[in-house]
């Protein structure tokens, strides 16, 4: 009964953190569609608009390679407390960012906290469940990271037309 117990908190404690990487994951291609809004709103070249994304991929493959470090520093828990709180606080940031370089500073964050997320649920994966059930606990944490980037751009755009870019930051 306590094994059962224990085995439903894992499961429960892997599909709140599968939740923070699939907002992480899916703000990486969520402003795809919206660049074409936000250049006009600040006024802004494409080229220093795709600053967006492209500083958003460049800190998480920064946050990533450093998350081993912090794994062996940090409890899961306070770890991941901290990752969400940073994008969290980059999506606050960005809905009421009143100049561009504000809203390129809310991307920082928030890539601070989804390169943290994503390797510490695979190896909260692979640390909570047997060795027998690795392949379909990796299997589920790559379906929900990679789906996020797939239906960014679509839903992005779905998104924008009836609210306005800022209103991608209150989905996350």
């Amino acid at each position: 009964m306590e094994q059962e117990l224990t085995k439903r908190k894992m499961y429960i404690i892997l599909s709140v953190m599968m939740v923070g990487a699939f907002s992480g994951s899916l703000s990486q291609s969520l402003l795809t569609s919206a660049l074409p809004a936000i250049m006009r709103d600040f006024q802004i070249s494409a080229t220093l608009g795709q600053w967006l994304t492209t500083v958003y991929i460049m800190v998480l493959g920064i946050a990533t390679s450093t998350t081993a470090y912090l794994i062996n520093r940090f409890s899961t828990k306070k770890l991941f407390i901290a990752a969400m709180t940073l994008f969290f606080t980059g999506c606050i940031i960005s809905i009421f960012a009143p100049i561009f370089s504000i809203l390129i500073f809310s991307r920082i964050l928030q890539a601070f906290g989804a390169g943290i997320l994503m390797p510490l649920i695979q190896v909260t994966a692979l640390n909570s469940f047997p060795p027998e059930e690795h392949g379909r606990a990796m299997g589920l944490v790559g379906f929900v990271v990679a789906f996020g980037p797939a239906i960014g751009p679509t839903l992005s755009g779905i998104i924008v037309d009836a609210f306005g870019w800022r209103s991608i930051f209150y989905i996350l």
